[in-house]
This record gives structure tokens, sequence and C-alpha cells, in this order.
């Protein structure tokens, strides 16, 4: 739900200036233009408006998009200093068309990706293609799609994401590293649209967000509340895998049966 909420905010106010461009007819900016447009408007962190707390360690960085036939978004990147990142595709509708993880990524040549041999360099770049197509049988490296809809439709419209987890630099939500710039290219154009680099809102608050919440406790006065099944003190923790066994997690005090895997044979 939080999820969806983040990305409905943006795809009704933001879409990237590729459609403008492609609506007007005109032919994609020359290099020595200016870059258009802003490639990550929004973002959710610790520091702002943090959608997923409590998550204290995890930023999004969010981009919204109409695809054009025969076109694509090319991200270019450095691979940050953090425990994790991805870019993720979603529709309007908020579900996950395709996705792709930091040890998935292929290196730029002379790079390394560390992610994938686990070791530390400085010459740390890729390049990841968001292109607007089916997904094939065998995907290309590097490459997620987002030209058409789990049910086989095109796809409208939808939302790119970045995420980071866990920088190693508590103070650099982006790895120590600066946010992917983001190019788009049509076909048969040989000059592409480079999407601009902005302030994402929400602005900073300084963190005032997430102390006052942490600040914040069950008020004393209020009774416990009763007849929940799954409330325990201590709390037992469980894994959730997709959304009925997140169902049964909240509210069934053990899995139904379809969720059971069934014993191996002696």
């Amino acid at each position: 739900m939080v999820t969806r909420l983040l990305l409905k905010s943006l795809v009704a106010g933001m879409v990237l200036a590729v459609v403008v461009a492609n609506a007007s007819g005109r032919s994609p900016a020359p290099a020595h233009v200016p870059a258009v447009g802003c490639a990550w408007p929004l973002a959710s962190n610790p520091d702002t408006g943090n959608v997923f707390f409590p998550d204290t360690s995890a930023t999004y960085w969010v981009a919204s998009f109409v695809p054009v036939a025969g076109g694509q978004l090319v991200i270019h990147g450095q691979y940050p200093y953090a425990r994790y990142f991805s870019f993720h595709v979603y529709d309007a509708a908020t579900r996950i068309l395709d996705a792709i993880t930091d040890f998935q990524i292929q290196p730029d040549p002379g790079s390394t990706n560390p992610f994938d041999t686990g070791v530390q360099t400085q010459k740390r770049s890729y390049t990841v293609h968001v292109v607007f197509a089916d997904r094939p049988a065998q995907p290309a490296p590097n490459t997620i799609y987002a030209g058409s809809l789990k049910e086989g439709a095109p796809n409208p419209e939808g939302a790119l994401l970045y995420r980071v987890y866990v920088p190693n630099d508590p103070s650099s939500a982006s790895g120590s590293e600066p946010l992917p710039t983001v190019t788009f290219e049509e076909a048969g154009v040989h000059k592409g649209i480079r999407l601009g680099q902005c302030m994402a809102l929400p602005p900073s608050s300084g963190g005032l967000i997430n102390d006052t919440i942490n600040a914040q406790d069950f008020p004393a006065a209020v009774p416990a509340p009763v007849n929940f099944p799954s409330a325990q003190s201590p709390p037992a923790w469980k894994r959730s895998y997709r959304a009925p066994m997140a169902t049964w997690w909240c509210f069934a005090p053990r899995p139904p049966r379809f969720l059971k895997r069934p014993r191996a044979s002696p």
C-alpha cells in the first residue's frame, strides 16, 4: 500500500520530459544543449517522508515514464558503496514489471562489479537499459523491459525506482556516488535526451520526521489490544513471501493448508 501511494503521487503529477519531446515531434537536443527535465524528481528516505518507516536504512528515488514504442531509457551510474541496490519498473497499478539487482548488473569495459566480485575498486561504472518492449525469452544483459503489462496489453505509463540500502557512509544516501544519469533514446536517432539532476522532493526535514516518530511510545492510558491472533509478547518474527503469506503472517496463528510445503518422502 505504501508503495502504491508513493508511485501514485508521482505518476499523477510528474512525467518524464521524453513524453513532451516525443509528442512535439522534435528531434532530441544535440549534446551541447543542457539537460532537460528531471531524472529523479521524488525520493523516500529516512531524512524526509519515509513511507517505509521503521526502515531507516533504505532510500528510493523515483522517475515516472510513458513508454514510447521503439525507445528506451539508458541509465549510466557508478556502483554505490552500499549493501544493496537495484532498479525496478512498475506499472501505473504499482505492479512490478521487471527488475535487476546489483550483482546481476555487468560492469562497463574496464570496470568491475564489487557486488559480484566482492572487491572494491575505483573503476566501477555500469550501464542499464529500460526498453519499452515486451520482455523476450532471453533478455539482453543489463536490460529490463517496460513495454507491456502482465496481461499482455501495452503499458501506458509507469515508474522507475532506484533503490539503495544501507550505504557504507550513513550520511550519503546514494552510497558515496552521484545518482545515475538517465537518457532517453529513440530508435534510429543517434543523439538522446539527457534528463537533468535535481533536488528530489520532498525537501529535507533534517531527520525531524523520524526523530519525532522514534520518540513516541504506546500511551499508558490506552488499554492493550485484545483478541488479535498475531499479537504476542515477546514478538515472534516470521518471514513472509508475497501477498498470501503476508496475509497469514498478520492475521492467522498458523499457515493455511495451501501454503504448507509437502514433506519429503523418506
